[in-house]
């Protein structure tokens, strides 16, 4: 549930990757909140999560990746709040709010912006 200012809402976020036929979890219980006008950032160590977290936001883990647990709750700016943890992958309500609601730069923005 969102409080008055946030706009996202990360909790107990949990991510596992199949490896093998075994689930490997990656991120283990993730949690956190950005508020409108607020400036927030995810610091971490090379391979702690961030990018794996930021794509389970999205909505774009690997095929071999799944949400296990948590919540995303996403306050778009027109309409009520929603859990993307609980929307279908590559489903019409979360294609819905990529790009207007809800984007990311990858870590090499010269290559995803490129128009080639």
């Amino acid at each position: 549930m969102l409080h008055e200012g946030e706009v996202l809402r990360v909790n107990d976020l949990r991510v596992a990757f199949d490896a093998n036929g075994s689930p490997v979890e990656v991120v283990k219980g993730v949690s956190f909140r950005v508020c409108s006008g607020a400036v927030t950032a995810v610091v971490g160590e090379s391979g702690s999560g961030k990018s794996v977290t930021a794509q389970a936001i999205m909505r774009i883990l690997p095929k071999n990746g799944a949400i296990v647990g948590g919540t995303i709750d996403f306050r778009p700016r027109t309409g009520a709040a929603v859990d993307m943890a609980a929307m279908t992958p590559n489903g019409p309500e979360v294609r819905s709010l990529r790009g207007p609601a809800v984007s990311m730069i990858f870590q090499e923005p010269m290559s995803p912006l490129s128009p080639v």
